[in-house]
């Protein structure tokens, strides 16, 4: 009963500790979070730790119910097991993680907070880029406020996890009457905390952009007796924006074109013919429709280009089935299904001046693809990224996007661009501050001026040349320091 209590708390503190992924300001509760786990794992099972993090991915990750039960119309017992189910997946690496290094630990506190730091950022990163492809709940979102914010460009968001999981697991280990422990827990904290963000970019030219937010119900988006209303209506803000790009949600066009019904159609080609003329550069969210099945895209249209931009990562359980699930479902009756997927990355797009690396929902997650086009000729002089949040209701979802832009733009000095359909649309300059934004579910435009920005910071430098190689460097020191405490405690 108490092991039980005590796993339903530790959970309690994995969910509080959640909230700093939305609300990056209260980063000081992941701390505290962070430092009651590596408290609890010193004395109590492995387990604990899973359970925090459980807790924590759960209470990231519950609109994923509402978009598969309230809106997907899959059964509340099969949406409850789907959001459980990816939890517990994502949870382990974590527990993997705490298991080995409460096995493994030294006795000596830097050595050891060191080692549980090393610990984590190797758990992240190999559950989010080999196991899971899922890097959402990463630690370091959480910090886009805080001190460290500073070290995004150098170290990026796997290295900021780093860096925090290391502090905390210093702090919980920390003995108050030894003076070099503290002397150098307090030097770490203050070295740490104490960086200057430093600029790696220079000012580009300057372009005029305007963000769309529909807000369309995402309840009313398919029904075919809405979309023409719902075209004419984004055709008619297409009309009213005032920038020299327009940027619309993703999905602003529900359906493949050649399924609109002849009044939407109309209205549609007519926007093409007229845009096409256009010197003003029109970049649309839409369904299309390729040799190998439906694709989630952006068409980019002017005078100069009509281009296409289709989704490389695609959301589990919304836009794809994981292998096996889909024979199940069919059976079961459960209306999901899987859209195409690129398998290259995309060119960006080239307007009034301006490079852009676009992306569709949740693919700003996964920053390394943006490195790896910044050692191109098309390096990228801005970052944008089309949603549709509709899907998640008012859960924490909405936030934790614009958390995870913020980091992105910190990390490659690159201002970043939303349109949402519910929001958050906004705009974030090269160093991770919101310049405008909209209220979330409301329709409007955001008109701004946005200075695109030329050059490299040293993670975008190291992250593009060998990958996440160097986040080896601690793994490695992690395995050494293993294998001579396993050496030791097998001599005795």
């Amino acid at each position: 009963m108490r092991r039980g209590a005590e796993h339903v708390g530790m959970a309690v503190v994995g969910a509080c500790s959640a909230l700093a992924w939305a609300f990056p300001a209260w980063w000081i509760v992941s701390v505290l979070g962070m430092v009651v786990l590596v408290t609890a794992v010193r004395h109590r099972p492995w387990s604990i730790a899973w359970a925090y993090a459980f807790g924590s991915h759960v209470c990231a990750l519950y609109g994923i119910y509402t978009s598969v039960h309230t809106i997907g119309g899959v059964p509340a017992v099969f949406a409850v097991l789907i959001v459980i189910g990816i939890a517990a997946a994502l949870s382990f690496g974590c527990a993997i993680a705490c298991a080995v290094w409460k096995r493994c630990t030294s006795g000596h506190a830097l050595v050891d907070a060191l080692l549980f730091g090393s610990l984590w950022m190797g758990a992240e990163w190999l559950w989010s880029t080999m196991l899971m492809r899922f890097p959402w709940a990463l630690l370091g979102i959480a910090y886009v406020d805080s001190p460290l914010r500073a070290w995004a460009p150098w170290i990026g968001v796997y290295g900021i996890g780093w860096l925090v999981a290391s502090l905390c697991a210093g702090i919980a280990l920390w003995h108050r009457r030894s003076l070099l422990p503290t002397t150098v827990l307090c030097t770490s904290v203050v070295a740490v905390c104490g960086l200057p963000l430093f600029t790696f970019t220079a000012p580009h030219d300057r372009i005029a952009v305007s963000l769309i937010q529909t807000n369309t119900p995402q309840r009313d988006k398919m029904l075919h007796r809405h979309i023409t209303d719902r075209i004419a209506h984004l055709v008619h803000m297409i009309d009213t924006a005032q920038g020299d790009i327009v940027f619309t949600p993703e999905t602003s066009v529900p359906v493949p074109v050649d399924t609109l019904d002849d009044a939407s159609r109309k209205t549609w080609r007519a926007f093409e013919a007229t845009q096409l003329q256009s010197a003003r550069t029109v970049i649309v969210g839409a369904l299309i429709r390729q040799d190998d099945g439906i694709a989630n895209a952006l068409l980019r249209i002017d005078q100069t280009a009509y281009e296409t931009y289709t989704k490389k990562h695609l959301v589990p359980f919304g836009e794809t089935l994981p292998m096996g699930f889909g024979a199940l479902l069919r059976v079961l009756g459960i209306p999901l299904g899987s859209f195409a997927a690129r398998d290259d990355d995309a060119r960006p797009f080239r307007a009034h001046g301006q490079t852009i690396a676009v992306s569709i929902c949740f693919e700003d997650a996964y920053g390394d693809d943006w490195a790896r086009l910044m050692h191109t000729t098309s390096a990228p002089t801005m970052l944008a990224n089309a949603s549709n949040l509709g899907w998640f209701g008012h859960a924490l979802l909405l936030h934790h996007h614009e958390a995870i832009a913020r980091m992105r733009a910190l990390e490659f000095q690159r201002p970043f661009v939303r349109a949402g359909n519910v929001g958050p649309t906004l705009v974030v300059d090269a160093f991770g501050t919101v310049q405008h934004r909209l209220p979330v579910y409301t329709s409007g435009i955001v008109e701004a001026a946005v200075y695109g920005r030329t050059g490299m910071t040293p993670y975008a430098r190291w992250l593009g040349t060998v990958g996440y190689a160097p986040i080896a460097a601690p793994i490695g020191l992690c395995a050494l320091v293993i294998v001579r405490v396993r050496k030791r405690r097998l001599s005795k």
